[in-house]
């Protein structure tokens, strides 16, 4: 092969983000934050890549990480978006840091990222009524985020976005 005939191969966004996608569900939080401390230069970090940091921190149930590293966005960047807070919100509520992730679903209907749809309201009136569970179940199903465990998967969900 001729020398120099190929580019060397250089990492790209989509790249990362499938690499950060497959972190985010099989290692450890503290792997995905690792790597996510240390892009590539041409790599600017993105919301994207940052949810799933996030969804290893809820994965590994660890509401704390992922509430340190949604303050490391916000101070540092990027801005997280709604699946970055839904994310956390996940991790919060399977580490049983129910204040915490009631909290973050405020600020998310504050920052109006949950939408005024039905579902959204029914979150919020649930959320109120310290009906945790069944919040959290629908919130999970909304965000397309499965329980850890496959038999505690929730159900279908029918959203009216109307």
């Amino acid at each position: 092969m001729e020398e120099g005939k190929y580019p060397q191969a250089r990492p790209n966004h989509e790249t990362y983000r499938v690499v950060f996608h497959v972190l985010g569900k099989f290692a450890s939080a503290s792997e995905a934050r690792t790597l996510y401390d240390h892009l590539h230069p041409s790599i600017p970090p993105s919301p994207k890549l940052a949810a799933e940091v996030l969804l290893a921190y809820s994965n590994a149930d660890d509401g704390v990480g992922a509430l340190a590293f949604l303050r490391h966005l916000r101070h540092a960047g990027p801005s997280p978006d709604g699946l970055c807070f839904s994310r956390a919100v996940l991790a919060c509520g399977r580490a049983g840091m129910v204040e915490d992730a009631k909290e973050l679903l405020h600020e998310m209907q504050g920052r109006d990222m949950l939408g005024h749809s039905r579902s959204a309201s029914m979150i919020e009136r649930l959320s109120q009524e310290e009906a945790w569970e069944e919040a959290a179940s629908l919130f999970s199903a909304i965000t397309e985020t499965f329980a850890s465990t496959p038999d505690v998967t929730p159900g279908p969900v029918a959203l009216n976005t109307g």
